[in-house]
């Protein structure tokens, strides 16, 4: 009996997959204007942006070849806003908006256009510092898009 009662648990541990649930934000949303701390979050999640923006824009324009110029960090906005989660879960921590003025995108080494385009993202700050070392787990579970919009302010 009693090794019966000892394998329930571990049996859970085994073969319980948390299931990560929409975040639930709490708090006020609150703009990042200190130029630090808004380089940080931009370059902790720079590898991100840049593949979701390429991704969006290789299918939205059927691009093969996407290069954005260069964006000043004082033209890039931050908001930062805090979602609950359950102590000692491996959940996100914190929802992300970020916002890009590129004023020039050249698409297919031709095509330029100024885009204004607004990526969400739920971040693990836990996490963060990992995100860039080898492990593919650590990248899955520090950043999730969880939304991308796209405007076309001049072609």
């Amino acid at each position: 009996m009693k090794k019966i009662l000892l394998l329930v648990p571990l049996l859970t541990l085994l073969f319980h997959h948390p299931v990560t649930a929409e975040p639930i934000e709490t708090g006020e949303e609150f703009e990042v204007k200190d130029i630090a701390t808004k380089s940080f979050i931009y370059n902790s999640l720079n590898f991100w942006i840049f593949r979701e923006s390429s991704d969006f824009y290789h299918k939205k324009y059927n691009a093969n070849s996407v290069m954005p110029d260069p964006m000043e960090m004082k033209d890039i906005r931050i908001w930062i806003k805090e979602v609950k989660r359950q102590p000692g879960s491996f959940e996100y921590t914190h929802i992300v908006r970020i916002y890009l003025p590129f004023d020039g995108i050249i698409l297919n080494e031709k095509i330029k256009m100024k885009t204004a385009d607004t990526l969400i993202f739920a971040v693990n700050t836990d996490y963060i510092a990992f995100a860039n070392c080898s492990n593919p787990h650590l990248f899955e579970k520090t950043f999730e898009l969880l939304d991308y919009y796209h405007k076309v302010i001049e072609k």
